[in-house]
């Protein structure tokens, strides 16, 4: 019997041991999850202003490209409208250039049939080749003048309005 009553004790003392031990465990498990709690609350509002503070940011660029592309918009249609005027422009001084050429031809054709001294119209004979190679070489130098001019303009114009949308883009 008194082995029975070591057994019982020693069995008593084990559970009582095994109690303490898994309520030890317990405790150190709920200071665990207590900590991890608030790991997880702190966590979770760091996230929150890191989310705030990217779509504030994301705000902000989305709103600078919308200004800047706007700029753009607006130094493009300004470049297309120089460009225009440009054009009109060219036009209207090779429509010029054409009327002096066909005033010079008719001034020309007038001098020759005119003229009643037969000197004078000698003098308009010979210099009519002389005329005809003048009125060829101011229409070829009105044409290369257009030419350059026009790429002038196109030039300047690209260049000014590449400028000012880069200062637009580049300016915070």
């Amino acid at each position: 019997m008194l082995v029975n009553a070591k057994l019982i004790y020693a069995l008593l003392i084990a559970l009582a041991l095994a109690l303490v031990g898994a309520s030890v465990q317990s405790y150190r498990l709920a200071l665990e999850q207590k900590d991890h709690a608030k790991t997880v609350a702190k966590n979770e509002k760091e996230w929150a202003k890191l989310y705030a503070s990217s779509a504030t940011a994301a705000q902000e660029l989305l709103a600078r490209y919308q200004s800047q592309t706007e700029t753009l918009q607006k130094e493009a249609d300004n470049a297309k409208r120089q460009r225009d005027k440009a054009q009109a422009d060219a036009v209207a001084n090779a429509d010029t250039g054409r009327r002096l050429r066909a005033e010079l031809s008719a001034a020309r054709a007038r001098s020759c049939t005119t003229s009643k001294d037969p000197a004078a119209v000698d003098r308009s004979q010979a210099a009519g080749p002389a005329i005809n190679l003048f009125d060829y070489v101011q229409r070829r130098l009105d044409e290369a003048t257009d030419t350059v001019a026009e790429f002038a303009d196109r030039s300047r114009i690209a260049g000014t309005a590449c400028e000012r949308s880069y200062d637009a883009v580049a300016s915070p």
